[in-house]
């Protein structure tokens, strides 16, 4: 019993300090590399990777973890508010794939050129895919923060 209260409270904490990580480096991160779009898409896209590499590195573990505290108590208790907090959290995953990939593929173009001549639809291009995918990514948060909320209120009532 012990051990199941530990690893609720580690999927709770870590599902909502992740979403919570998620949603920082969205809107700091993200608003930082607009700054740079105006004048230089390269160095603005780079600012993004830079932001994305380590919001990867971070979120991804702790995504899955919380699923997996999620899941493991789904299977200790049979309780289908664990399976939704894990699914709620997993479906970060399919969310990513069809909303980001978009913007996500002119970002990373942007990012791999040398700095060169910007020309007036470049710099628009690389402001449209920021802006986008720092939106989508802010709503990307809402699922771990979704599946805390869940089993904290579950317990909370």
């Amino acid at each position: 019993m012990v051990v199941d209260s530990f690893v609720q409270a580690a999927g709770m904490v870590s599902s909502l300090c992740v979403s919570g990580i998620i949603f920082t480096f969205s809107l700091g991160g993200v608003s930082t590399a607009q700054l740079a779009a105006t004048t230089s898409p390269v160095l603005s896209a780079k600012l993004w990777l830079n932001v994305y590499k380590r919001c990867h590195t971070i979120g991804t573990p702790m995504v899955v973890f919380s699923a997996a505290c999620f899941g493991w108590l789904k299977y200790k208790t049979n309780n289908n508010v664990y399976l939704a907090a894990a699914t709620s959290c997993l479906s970060i995953v399919p969310y990513t794939i069809v909303l980001l990939s978009g913007p996500e593929k002119i970002l990373f173009a942007t990012a791999s050129q040398i700095q060169k001549p910007t020309s007036a639809s470049a710099c628009e291009d690389a402001r449209q895919a920021l802006h986008r995918w720092g939106a989508v990514n802010m709503l990307r948060a809402m699922f771990p923060l979704v599946g805390g909320i869940l089993v904290l209120g579950y317990h909370m009532l």
